[in-house]
């Protein structure tokens, strides 16, 4: 009875093993015919994608050239760092305007449409401009200690005789 289970077993396994070879060989068959099928799409997207590439390419020539032509009839609107740059520029052009007052004079020039040294010549800012110096001048003039300024004489003062002794004291004290 072994035996006979050894040729059966024998006989399945032979069966499996052509069977096996069999099913390789088919998918081996479907896998060149689906490979040669995948290939065909793959050439044809290609070359669908190539010739959306070239008309692309022509537009965008035909479009460049348009904007050339149309470039030089109107004018190119500013960009955010044009307007940065215009700013920054304004800025160095006037250091001694407070920042504070720079940023008022762009957003007024702004916000009228004009550029921010025609807004400066606005007589507002002109007049806040002058009110800010004329407050900077007083501050200035305004001593910051307590000492009195010392007033030194044209000539020594044991040189003088007694006459012109007195005639500078009566002088620098207000008689």
């Amino acid at each position: 009875m072994t035996d006979e289970k050894k040729d059966t077993q024998d006989f399945d396994s032979e069966e499996d093993k052509t069977s096996t070879e069999e099913t390789q060989e088919n998918e081996n068959e479907l896998d060149s015919k689906t490979l040669l099928i995948q290939k065909k799409k793959m050439r044809e997207q290609r070359d669908e994608a190539r010739e959306a590439l070239s008309k692309a390419k022509e537009e965008l020539v035909n479009k460049s050239k348009d904007d050339d032509s149309s470039a030089t009839k109107h004018k190119e609107t500013p960009t955010e760092v044009d307007k940065r740059l215009s700013k920054i520029e304004f800025a160095q052009m006037h250091p001694t305007i407070d920042s504070k007052v720079l940023t008022d004079v762009l957003e007024v020039a702004d916000a009228k449409g004009i550029k921010a040294e025609e807004a400066l010549e606005l007589p507002m800012f002109k007049a806040y401009l002058k009110s800010l110096e004329d407050e900077k001048e007083i501050a200035d003039a305004t001593p910051n200690s307590n000492r009195s300024p010392k007033i030194k004489p044209e000539k020594p003062i044991s040189e003088m005789t007694k006459e012109e002794h007195m005639a500078y004291w009566k002088k620098h004290q207000g008689l």
